[in-house]
């Protein structure tokens, strides 16, 4: 909200501007390079729907993880699409594993999971999407150091 709304950039600034701080043009000038303004479309349209198919995909991870524990019904698909993305929200803060899988088998046992098996699948996301990412990993840093030095 804060880097799309001019009224709260507005509040924010008069706050800064307020308070007694030793280094104000420095803050302000971190303010304003992470401002992203409403009308740069061009920026914000792909933010949008990379967020989109990054939740779609990390809610499908855990719709086949709880298929493959015997989880997945068709009463209980909807809380994938409501359980997931609140536990995405934990991913930025620095916990350590196991607390974001913990957290999130609570929440899907509060929804009527089986709490050990909701926490297995937790985890087994998080281990799929791990797996994933160091595949992705491998083959950016293959394709950066192959392709680099065939050009050169």
């Amino acid at each position: 909200v804060f880097l799309l709304s001019s009224r709260l950039q507005a509040i924010v600034y008069a706050i800064i501007d307020a308070l007694p701080l030793p280094k104000k043009d420095t803050i302000e000038a971190m303010f304003r390079e992470t401002l992203i303004e409403t009308k740069d479309v061009h920026i914000i349209l792909p933010v949008v729907l990379i967020s989109v198919v990054v939740q779609v995909m990390r809610i499908g991870v855990h719709i086949l993880c709880g298929g493959a524990l015997g989880l997945l019904g068709n009463a209980n698909i909807l809380y994938f699409f409501i359980l997931v993305p609140v536990t995405a929200m934990l991913m930025v803060l620095p916990l350590p594993f196991g607390v974001r899988e913990s957290v999130g088998g609570a929440l899907f046992a509060y929804a009527g999971f089986p709490l050990q098996a909701a926490v297995v699948m937790g985890f087994l996301s998080s281990l799929v999407g791990i797996g994933g990412g160091c595949i992705g990993g491998i083959l950016f840093v293959f394709d950066k150091t192959h392709f680099t030095r065939k050009k050169t």
